[in-house]
Formats: structure tokens, C-alpha cells, sequence
């Protein structure tokens, strides 16, 4: 209670404040995920491609290709993700469950166990150097509350998972760096912590970032003498016979094709044909700090309020963390015109642990004098600006979603049989009253095409919808008459406009 009175009232409402917020969303999004529609964008189509594992003639061995009429599921992630969801998935199918259904209940129950596993690690984080609970469970919550993470938490995608192996290896990292910590255990936490870093770099290929810093930090302490040269050695080898002997068996399972789509296409003919673009990369940036606003605010404050004397050694490392990552966006960003503000994910985790641990602290013992008083107002603002974007986005999303429904259901109304339709680009619409057989990437399977790594949707798409079972063409107004992948507009083969609803357009033939 004597913290709190000398904290001052507007610092004491923080906590309620952001506690507020993160129950919006955690509520939100334990909602969303027992929903049929998709939480986020591409759900389905991730989903299509877990489900692949299942199909006869494509399995395991053909997960990343060819590529064609009869497995469209096109993919540039890594691996282990998918892998895993689909083991999760395995005894459903056995059951004789929906493949797809199933897919899709396993990869949000794994986003699930990342979210859960990213938001302790993140709480452990920010009570390193003996700060109390509070530090954590305000780490926590700013990270929950974020619109960053948001649908993340359930939705069929490896960030949450990833980003929880990546943290996990920092926290880890961090203690076997401690000299204080017993040399048994900082020989266990470094090569767990190598481990970790492995995994999070086979969940998605670009989690090189905590491992490089962590590397460098890892050198420093052997210089000085903290690690000996075989605890480095050690930890290098778990590493690297972790991603190397993942890797060998995709090599072996796949023929050398993950190899190819995950490391080698995005970094040579990828780069060109996805190439977004200094726009998009300001555009990615744009977003990022509308949405973290309010997180960006309490920590410029908290930092002025706190002064650079007083930081650890720790928040000088998620500083360090926090930079890298925002500089790692660029790259990401201007070579690959599907990268959005998902790939902040990471960054949102150091920032929100860095300013939970800068809050704590004026908690504890505020500046006093005009910085204090309208200091705290600031954070207070920040905070309550923070519940403000949560709830507007919350609120957005569910508008979006509501329309999109009530659309989707006034569409598949209409007494044309499920078999007999097809959706452009709304693949999870496909999945609940179209062609599930037909779901794929619009844009990534373009790409795959342009490298001569997938069949001609000229070939398998163009023949589905003038020869198969489907008599109608639903099209967003923004593609007009055309379908992706095909040469002709739909009047050309054999289709006519027959409605309008809402911005979608009807076609039959």
C-alpha cells in the first residue's frame, strides 16, 4: 500500500488499466478460436496445406511440392510448425474426422500452447534481477493487450510458437551468462537455450536475431572467462545438430525441395518477383506504431521518468533486442510483399517487457517535482490510449468479420450446390460453402508458377471451372471479371454476371 500512495494515483491506475485490456483480448480471442470462420488472413489456406499430410498421393513427402491440380497447397515456411500440428492433427484424421476440420482445430490448439508458453516466458523475463511480480504481470498483460498479437494467439500461423522458442532462448541465454547462477545450471541453460534458438529458427527462418545477439554475448562471456571453451563448443554443436538433423530428415522425407522453397527461393528468384518495396516496408511501419501506440508512449515516458543512469544491464540487452528487430523488418518487409505487422511479433515482447520493467520501477520510487506529476498523467494517457486502440481494433475486427458472414451466408443462399461453387480469394469460404479441393495462395502460387514450380493454373483451375461440377464464379469488384492464374476473363468461358452483393460479384454459367 506505501508503494502505491507514494506511486501517486495516476501511476496506481496503470495496472487496472492494462489488466483491463489484456482481458478484452485474451477473451476475444479464446472466442475466435472455437469459430468455423477464419481468425486471421490465409488461415485456411495454412490449414489446406496441414491437411495435405492426409491426401492420398500427396502425404508427408510432397508437403512442399510439385505442386499442382491435385496439391495446390503452396508454402514458403518452415517446417517444424506444420510438422507438429500435423502429429496433433494425425489421431482425428485416424478417427475419421474431416482432414481439413482437423488441421484447422490443431494448428489454433498449438498457437494456443505458443501464446500460453510466450506470455510466461514473457513474465519470467521482466522479473530478472529480483523485481517483483508486478513487473511480470504487467509485462504480460501489455503484451496481451496488444492489437499486435491479437488474433495471433489462436490463429493457424508458427508466430506465437516461434516467438516463444525465440524468447525462451533468451531467457535461458541470459542465465547461462549469470555468474551468480551455480556452473552446472548455466552449462544446462546454454545449451537449452541452443536448442531453443534451433527450433525457433526451423518454426520460421528469419529467428536468427535473439541468436545473434545471444552469440556475441556468449563470446563476451568466454573472453572474460564465465563459459569455458567447451561450454561454447557445446552449445554450438546443440545448435546446429538440432537444425541440421531436422533439416536432413525434411532433406530426405522431401527430396531436397524444403530446402530449396524455404532457404534458397526466397533469397534468389523470390526476392525479385515479391519484391514490395520501400512503400510497403513504410506502410508495415505505419501500422506497427498505430497499433503500439500506447505501448510506445508509456516507454518513451517511463524512460525519460526513469533516467539512463538507472537501467540494468538486462533492459540494455531487451533495448538491444527491441532495436534489432525493428531493423530486422526492413529486409523482411521490402523483399517480400506478403511480410505484415505479424513479423513485429518479437519486437512487441521485448517492448513490452522493457516498460513493464521501467514501470515497476517508478512505481516503486517516482521522480519528484513536475516530472513525476505529469509523467504519470502521461503513462496513465498511454495506458488508457493502449485500451482504447485494443477495444477499437476488437470492435473493427468483429464488424468485419459479422459483415463478411452475413455475406458469405447470403451468397451460398442461393440453390447452387456447394460442389458447384467457387470463390476467388476467399479461400475460407471455399472451405465452408465452396470448393475445398480448390484452395490455394492466390499470389504465392503465382510466384511458384513464375519459377516453373507448379502447374499452370491455365491447366488444372481453368478445366475445374469450365469442364468440372462448378457452375459458379464468386469474385471480389477489385479482380473484376478475372481469375487469378487464368488468361481469359470469365465471359470468355462461358460465364456471365448474373448478381451483385455487397462488393462481390456473382457469375454462372
Amino acid at each position: 500500500m506505501r508503494t502505491l500512495q507514494r506511486a501517486g494515483t495516476p501511476l496506481r491506475w496503470v495496472p487496472a488499466v492494462v489488466a483491463t485490456t489484456a482481458a478484452i483480448h485474451l477473451a476475444y480471442a479464446l472466442e475466435l478460436a472455437f469459430r468455423a470462420e477464419d481468425v486471421g488472413p490465409f488461415e485456411t489456406v495454412l490449414a489446406r496445406a496441414v491437411a495435405s499430410h492426409f491426401e492420398p498421393g500427396v502425404g508427408p513427402g510432397r508437403f512442399y511440392g510439385p505442386y499442382g491440380a491435385d496439391h495446390p497447397s503452396v508454402l514458403m515456411h518452415a517446417p517444424l510448425y506444420y510438422r507438429l500440428t500435423a502429429l496433433v492433427a494425425w489421431p482425428w484424421v485416424a478417427a475419421g474426422l474431416d482432414p481439413l476440420g482437423c488441421a484447422l482445430g490443431a494448428g489454433r490448439a498449438m498457437a494456443a500452447l505458443g501464446s500460453a508458453l510466450l506470455l510466461m516466458l514473457t513474465w519470467r523475463l521482466a522479473r530478472r534481477d529480483g523485481l517483483c511480480a508486478r513487473a511480470g504481470w504487467l509485462a504480460v498483460g501489455l503484451l496481451a493487450g496488444s492489437p499486435l498479437f491479437a488474433n495471433l494467439m489462436v490463429m493457424v500461423r508458427p508466430d506465437s510458437l516461434g516467438v516463444a522458442a525465440q524468447t525462451g532462448a533468451a531467457w535461458l541465454g541470459l542465465r547461462a551468462i549469470e555468474e551468480s547462477e551455480p556452473r552446472a545450471n548455466r552449462r544446462r541453460a546454454l545449451v537449452a537455450a541452443a536448442v531453443l534458438a534451433g527450433l525457433a529458427f526451423l518454426l520460421k527462418q528469419h529467428h536468427l536475431t535473439v541468436a545473434s545477439i545471444l552469440t556475441l554475448l556468449v563470446a563476451r562471456a568466454w573472453i572474460r572467462g564465465v563459459i569455458s571453451a567447451r561450454e561454447v563448443a557445446l552449445a554450438a554443436s546443440a545448435w546446429v545438430g538440432t537444425v541440421v538433423g531436422l533439416i536432413a530428415v525434411e532433406a530426405f522425407l522431401t527430396e531436397g525441395r524444403m530446402g530449396r522453397t524455404v532457404f534458397e527461393y526466397p533469397g534468389g528468384p523470390f526476392r525479385h518477383i515479391n519484391y514490395a518495396g520501400w512503400v510497403h516496408v513504410a506502410s508495415v511501419f505505419d501500422i506497427v506504431a498505430r497499433r503500439a501506440v500506447g505501448l510506445i508512449g508509456m516507454g518513451l515516458l517511463g524512460a525519460l521518468m526513469v533516467g539512463r543512469a538507472a537501467w540494468l544491464r538486462t533492459d540494455r540487452f531487451y533495448g538491444l533486442c527491441l532495436v534489432v528487430e525493428l531493423a530486422a523488418l526492413v529486409p523482411l518487409c521490402l523483399y517480400n510483399a506478403g511480410a505484415a505487422s505479424n513479423y513485429a511479433l518479437q519486437a512487441v515482447v521485448f517492448g513490452s517487457v522493457l516498460v513493464a520493467r521501467l514501470l515497476d520501477r517508478l512505481m516503486e520510487s517516482p521522480p519528484a517535482g513536475w516530472l513525476g506529476r505529469w509523467g504519470s498523467l502521461g503513462i496513465l494517457g498511454s495506458a488508457l490510449v493502449l485500451l482504447g486502440s485494443g477495444a477499437r481494433w476488437t470492435i473493427q475486427a468483429e464488424s468485419l468479420r459479422t459483415r463478411d458472414r452475413t455475406v458469405a451466408r447470403l451468397i451460398a443462399s442461393n440453390p447452387v450446390l456447394p460442389e458447384a461453387r467457387y470463390f476467388v480469394a476467399h479461400q475460407e469460404w471455399n472451405r465452408l460453402y465452396g470448393r475445398p479441393d480448390l484452395i490455394h495462395d492466390d499470389w504465392l502460387y503465382g510466384a511458384f508458377e513464375q519459377i516453373g514450380e507448379a502447374e499452370p493454373r491455365q491447366r488444372w483451375l481453368r478445366a475445374a471451372l469450365t469442364d468440372g461440377p462448378v457452375r459458379e464464379v464468386v469474385t471480389p469488384r477489385h479482380v473484376a471479371d478475372r481469375v487469378p492464374g487464368l488468361d481469359e476473363p470469365l465471359e470468355a468461358l462461358g460465364y456471365r454476371q448474373v448478381a451483385e452483393v455487397a462488393d462481390y460479384r456473382i457469375w454462372r454459367r
